[in-house]
């Protein structure tokens, strides 16, 4: 080894032994028709050993039409997920997340359309509904597409994934490859019945001693959704930035924002056709060197594909 390569190796691992340990909050959007085909969730670029579980409270509520299309759907939905990520070599990773999905007619109506009353805000049509009164059905040419039922529950589509940590300093960098398995029941809106894949670049960046942040960014290739109708989906670009503040040794308070075009861009509906925008705010708790808990808020500025909001927990142990 030349005396120039020796000390570029030094430089490295000098700068190395401060890497950045940013641990973005896990959000996944929620919205109905996109379960089988939302972006994954953003991730750090290192590679761990852990287990966690994440759960999901939201609420949509959408009736819109087009020429084409008859999209209706008022339903508060619970998703859990357990994810699991094994280091299988000092750069390399792979990653298992397993989704459950149960939609309801929900309990949080009156408090938002009170909500919106209190501030003015606008409330879409949902306040000339019933009260929690169940309604998620997606028609094409008047030809059912998805037929939702309340207290319907079931497996979502399960992902696998491969992630190589190409360097790892003050900044971090990855890249991650994933499939979708189709294991999620299509005609009830629990997957899109396709195999599914994507690739994305990941980044890490300690910005200051208390200050952290991760970038993802990717792109999809969804197959056909294969429902009680078939709906070619298109490719689509996903992507977001997290920015966490370390308040102490045990906790962090994070801002975040996603963004995924739509893989449905084509109904004549903005709602559904134009980009979801994610911004969530959250906190975690160090409860020891091994369990993290999570909890975060979760908006949806661009009114479309995504939930009205979402309600998310997580427990994560490290092993």
């Amino acid at each position: 080894m030349t005396i120039v390569r020796r000390l570029v190796v030094l430089a490295v691992a000098i700068a190395c032994a401060s890497a950045a340990s940013a641990e973005p909050l896990h959000i996944r959007n929620g919205f109905p028709p996109f379960q089988g085909v939302a972006a994954p969730p953003l991730m750090s670029a290192g590679c761990e050993n852990s287990i966690s579980l994440n759960a999901t409270w939201s609420s949509t509520y959408m009736t819109r039409k087009s020429r084409e299309w008859d999209v209706m759907i008022d339903l508060e939905t619970v998703a859990t997920e357990i994810a699991l990520e094994k280091k299988i070599a000092d750069s390399w990773g792979l990653s298992l997340d397993i989704p459950a999905i149960s939609n309801n007619s929900g309990v949080l109506d009156n408090p938002v359309n009170a909500y919106h009353r209190a501030f003015g805000f606008p409330d879409y049509g949902r306040s000339t509904r019933p009260d929690n009164a169940f309604l998620y059905s997606l028609k094409r040419n008047g030809k059912i597409v998805i037929e939702g039922r309340a207290g319907g529950t079931g497996l979502g589509d399960i992902r696998m994934g491969l992630k190589k940590t190409i360097f790892s300093c003050d900044a971090s960098a990855a890249i991650f490859g994933f499939a979708e398995a189709p294991t999620g029941d299509p005609d009830g809106g629990f997957g899109n019945g396709s195999w599914d894949f994507g690739a994305a670049a990941l980044v890490n960046a300690q910005l200051l001693e208390n200050i952290a942040f991760t970038a993802n960014i990717g792109y999809a290739f969804p197959g056909p959704f294969r429902a009680h109708e078939t709906v070619d989906l298109q490719n689509f670009v996903y992507g977001g930035a997290d920015m966490e503040w370390r308040y102490s040794a045990k906790t962090a308070f994070n801002a975040q924002v996603l963004a995924q075009q739509s893989p449905l861009r084509n109904t004549g509906i903005r709602e559904i056709d134009d980009v979801s925008v994610l911004l969530a705010l959250g906190a975690s708790y160090a409860v020891n060197g091994r369990t993290t808990v999570e909890a975060s808020f979760t908006e949806d500025p661009n009114t479309a594909g995504a939930p009205d909001f979402m309600l998310s927990f997580g427990l994560k142990r490290r092993f």
